[in-house]
């Protein structure tokens, strides 16, 4: 027996340690009736028969067929025979390089589209289809993207599942914007299923209509006159403090909030603040306090609600007062959600825990005191600023992909300037953000809280600076909170507030 006797044979056998073999083999051309494909189409595509497998053959850039895509029809199966070339032509590439161009997933569906076509439409049209499966179809394509881009349009008409709407829409981002993806065929999985259906309407107005792509992201202003008109989000959540409210509009989905200061200045007092107003208001919130205890958290929250210093009461204090306590965690616990962790060693665990957050417990605010701690379990091994950068991005993107607003607590630099530092009172600035200069580049609005402990006066005083409003624009000191350490709430002032 030849050696194409022999493969045939465990072709015929299903095995799979079949070895490409030359000659390619010289099975006859004929119609495939069943598929309602005509000889004509066959031998302009050399799509060879033998009954019990179709052969389609592939050309090298001199014309010659070099390998053949075998369809094993009983039991269905696919291999190759020859030698692929690399890179490998499309099949049916050979037939032009002019008009109009369609790609299809399948050798199949090529031949049931170039029969779809009338004498004068295939003097104008180039049918291919990509020699893999539609996940390489961008490696399949990419190699001969020049002879692509020369044909007036481009086609893409892959199957309708997912992956290959995935893999068309990709396709499309590579060609640019001669591509025009194909979505009309309705109940049909693909061509050549509309075809065999003898749906042959249905499958023309398909690739007739078909919309030129538009790459995600781009918009077209006139489309978004009914989102301008009737917003779904008029307001978000409000701050504690009415000197936020007013400059943000509250806390809205989509939206990175930072709160920055230098050490001991008292951000996760504010934190927690937010957190848990935002719960007493039946807001679902996550608080993810890297650098202290749950227990810790719940028990600051708890003095607040109560309006005492519960967590430095002991033991018998708090049993002897307990009904008042649980009557104080009713208010805001039910909303609340907590990680028991200190620090974190990987971030995309961390962006896992934040979706779990957000979808499985509903949370629509997320808090994270602080991002110094997140940025401490970032790989040392790579460029550390640009992970920062990529962390904060990966944030802010989050927050816009899952509809949540994100408050992220973030330390600042000591000032080396001369000046007088954040810690001692001095008015902290964005350009002391500590990490990456994205940190300032990517939030929405950024809170800078300015406290002089050596006050002895008003050493509980804090000067809130609100140094960057992406929506508003309206910038400056908005208000002044007083920390009192007995009843561990703010008081809010507007004296002395400037607006820029």
């Amino acid at each position: 027996m030849s050696n194409v006797g022999e493969m045939l044979a465990k072709i015929q056998a299903n095995r799979t340690d079949v070895k490409r073999v030359r000659p390619v083999v010289d099975a006859s051309i004929e119609a495939i009736e069943d598929w309602g494909i005509s000889k004509r189409t066959c031998t302009l595509y050399d799509y060879r028969t033998d009954g019990k497998n179709h052969f389609a053959g592939f050309k090298d850039r001199n014309g010659q067929t070099v390998a053949q895509h075998v369809r094993r029809l009983e039991p269905k199966g696919f291999t190759w025979v020859g030698e692929r070339p690399a890179p490998m032509q499309l099949f049916g590439q050979h037939l032009g390089n002019q008009g109009h161009l369609i790609i299809t997933e399948g050798e199949k569906d090529a031949l049931c589209v170039r029969e779809l076509l009338t004498v004068r439409e295939s003097q104008k049209w180039v049918v291919v289809s990509i020699p893999d499966g539609v996940n390489s179809a961008v490696k399949s394509i990419k190699p001969h993207l020049s002879w692509v881009l020369g044909f007036e349009s481009v086609r893409i008409l892959f199957d309708t599942d997912m992956p290959g709407v995935e893999g068309a829409r990709k396709v499309a981002e590579l060609i640019g914007p001669k591509a025009r993806i194909v979505t009309g065929l309705g109940e049909y999985k693909d061509a050549a299923d509309a075809w065999l259906a003898g749906d042959k309407d249905t499958l023309k107005l398909a690739i007739l209509q078909a919309k030129k792509h538009r790459p995600d992201g781009v918009v077209a202003a006139v489309d978004l006159m009914e989102q301008v008109l009737h917003p779904k989000i008029h307001r978000g959540f409000d701050f504690p403090w009415q000197g936020w409210n007013e400059s943000t509009e509250g806390l809205k989905p989509g939206e990175v909030h930072m709160v920055a200061g230098g050490t001991g200045i008292g951000k996760s007092l504010f934190a927690r603040s937010i957190g848990l107003r935002l719960c007493m208001n039946k807001v679902r919130v996550a608080y993810l306090g890297f650098e202290e205890s749950t227990t810790t958290t719940y028990e600051r929250m708890l003095s607040e609600a109560m309006g005492q210093a519960m967590y430095r009461r002991d033991e018998e204090w708090r049993v002897e007062h307990q009904d008042e306590i649980r009557a104080a965690a009713k208010g805001f616990a039910q909303n609340l959600f907590l990680i028991d962790k200190f620090g974190s060693d990987d971030f995309d665990v961390f962006i896992a825990n934040v979706r779990h957050y957000v979808l499985n417990e509903q949370c629509s605010v997320v808090v994270l005191d602080h991002f110094s701690l997140l940025a401490d379990g970032i790989d040392l091994r790579t460029d550390q600023r640009r992970a920062i950068d990529k962390a904060i991005k990966q944030i802010k993107e989050l927050a816009m992909e899952l509809q949540f607003t994100f408050i992220v607590v973030c330390h600042i630099a000591r000032n080396n300037s001369g000046t007088t530092p954040a810690e001692e009172g001095g008015e902290p600035h964005i350009g002391l953000l500590k990490g990456s200069s994205s940190l300032g580049q990517i939030p929405d609005y950024i809170w800078m809280l300015q406290r002089n402990p050596n006050d002895k006066e008003r050493n509980n005083l804090t000067h809130c600076w609100l140094k960057k409003n992406r929506v508003k624009g309206e910038v400056g000191m908005k208000c002044m909170l007083e920390f009192n350490i007995n009843t561990c709430q703010f008081t809010e002032t507007h004296e002395g507030v400037t607006a820029i």
